[in-house]
């Protein structure tokens, strides 16, 4: 019982609710914070690896990852959640879908950004130069 107790919190799981899952009426002491350390950090590492590939609402061109919009980190703090309610990556990515639409789905490519304004500078600059063309090509012919 107690195995089964310990094991249950060092899941994520609070020491109530292992208790009420195993029916046990006394709790065990915390799990030891090496342990505790290790469970945080794979926990830290998952919301990583998720929230890099979903899109800030707010921010709309950071991932979760990397804002620090209000947002970001309470859905963060929702990951953390879930992963202690043991879901698996994709059952967290599709909840966060769920809850905040398409538009998290993915981030837009960062060469997208780049490129926009590149493209941009390289029509005005083909321009002038048509108009350059043009202008020099009447003057020579008059």
């Amino acid at each position: 019982m107690r195995r089964i107790l310990l094991t249950l919190m060092l899941l994520g799981l609070p020491a109530p609710v292992a208790m009420a899952a195993t029916g046990a009426t006394t709790a065990l002491p915390a799990a030891p914070p090496a342990v505790a350390q290790q469970v945080e950090r794979r926990a830290g590492q998952r919301i990583a690896a998720i929230a890099a590939d979903l899109r800030c609402r707010v921010c709309g061109s950071q991932s979760l990852a990397d804002s620090d919009s209000s947002l970001a980190r309470a859905l963060r703090r929702e990951m953390r959640g879930l992963i202690a309610q043991g879901r698996s990556d994709a059952q967290i990515e599709a909840w966060l879908l769920a809850h905040e639409g398409d538009f998290v789905d993915r981030p837009s490519p960062s060469w997208a950004k780049d490129l926009c304004p590149l493209g941009l500078l390289l029509a005005a600059c083909a321009a002038a130069a048509v108009l350059l063309i043009a202008t020099l090509r009447r003057r020579g012919a008059e």
